[in-house]
């Protein structure tokens, strides 16, 4: 992704969201209230890469909830619940995601 795709603003609000998610994500600064002094970045973006199965479940979840609620806020929360699951073994994502929260579809 070019740095101009990362910036929201193109008008389509599912997009914007993406953007937003997508940018606060790679900058380390998702959900602080969640996740502040917890080092995620490399290990949800394979070490920078933005490959493997860690980061497309973590956008999955991301998209999922946005198109089931229609709630960014939501959105980025529950995501943030699963990251903080990954790198906080006494952490525990309540309530569980569910499959319609995970489910990955080409």
């Amino acid at each position: 992704m070019s740095a101009a795709e990362l910036v929201p603003g193109c008008g389509v609000p599912w997009l914007d969201a993406v953007a937003r998610f997508a940018a606060a994500l790679g900058e380390g600064r998702l959900a602080p209230e969640l996740l502040a002094g917890r080092e995620y970045v490399s290990l949800v973006t394979c070490g920078g890469t933005g490959a493997g199965s860690t980061f497309e479940l973590i956008m999955a979840i991301f998209t999922n909830v946005l198109a089931l609620t229609g709630d960014e806020a939501a959105a980025v929360r529950r995501t943030a619940q699963h990251v903080r699951s990954l790198v906080d073994d006494d952490y525990e994502v309540e309530p569980e995601l569910t499959e319609d929260e995970t489910i990955q579809e080409l």
